[in-house]
């Protein structure tokens, strides 16, 4: 009797010790670093990048949870993730609307169901197509179901170790079978480790004309634009709101903000080695243009 119980404690820990090492899904965080770079909200003439990334830890709910800086265009607040590399399932826990959703479950096989929410929070199903691995990492493809920047589409996937090809933060953006959040790449430990099909791997993408409308149809003026040096923006502030203005370089990282509650800004580029400038303004915690500027 002993020494079945010996031998059965030690298949045990053989199995764990297998799962263990052979089990698990690749994690969707770097050891020390782990940032996307993601379309928040697309329309064909209004496209910009956010960087997102992870800031700390932190421990409620008797989970461990990664802290994301941001997690929408919209809204400043920060998001938490958590992950079960065992299952290979992700959870995103939003703290303003007080709910965790599942954002990801690798373990999903060829018709399963996953359930997926609009912004009003009502929850519909989206169904698997296939299940399929690129260069040893497992896809989940699912079926009509589409990511919508601008034509043409791409359909909804899991990848692991990355997320979706949507991120990780598209629950409650879903409407009539389609998002229009899109990951452009994810880095690990500054190792890029996944790329985009619809912009030509690009991690940076701003799609405004110069003298562009942005996704809220709101006009503004840039002059002079190209530029030697000083820029000036107009834009419409009848009510005396705060706007404020970020500028960012090639590499999505922020070089700029300024705030102002009249209708114009104005600055220098003299100081930025970088030719093409992108900017977003917005105000009351919403974007009211996009757009970038060329200096010469």
């Amino acid at each position: 009797m002993n020494l079945n119980m010996k031998r059965c404690k030690l298949i045990l820990i053989l199995v764990l010790l297998y799962q263990i090492s052979f089990g698990q899904y690749k994690s969707t965080f770097g050891e020390s670093t782990t940032k996307w770079n993601l379309i928040l909200f697309g329309a064909c003439d209004a496209i910009t990048t956010t960087p997102v990334s992870v800031i700390g830890d932190s421990v409620f709910n008797g989970h461990n949870y990664k802290i994301i800086d941001r997690f929408s265009l919209f809204d400043e607040s920060t998001g938490f993730l958590r992950e079960d590399t065992i299952t290979g399932k992700v959870w995103f826990y939003n703290k303003t609307i007080n709910k965790e959703i599942l954002v990801m479950d690798l373990s999903l096989n060829k018709t399963d169901s996953f359930k997926i929410y609009s912004s009003t929070l009502d929850s519909s199903f989206i169904y698997v197509d296939s299940v399929f691995f690129v260069e040893g990492i497992k896809h989940i493809r699912f079926k009509e179901s589409y990511i919508h920047i601008c034509a043409p589409d791409e359909t909804f996937e899991f990848i692991e170790g990355t997320g979706s090809n949507a991120g990780l933060f598209y629950n409650s953006e879903w409407v009539a079978n389609s998002l229009n959040f899109y990951l452009l790449c994810h880095e690990k430990d500054g190792i890029k480790v996944y790329g985009n099909k619809l912009y030509n791997d690009s991690c940076f993408v701003v799609e405004t004309g110069i003298e562009s409308k942005s996704i809220l149809n709101n006009e503004l003026n840039i002059f002079p634009n190209p530029t030697k040096g000083i820029v000036t923006i107009k834009f419409q502030n009848t009510k005396c709101d705060n706007f404020n203005l970020l500028l960012f370089n090639s590499k999505a990282q922020i070089t700029h903000s300024i705030s102002s509650n009249s209708n114009e800004f104005e600055f220098s580029l003299n100081e930025r080695n970088t030719h093409i400038n992108f900017f977003i303004l917005k105000t009351n915690n919403r974007v009211y243009n996009t757009g970038k500027i060329i200096k010469l």
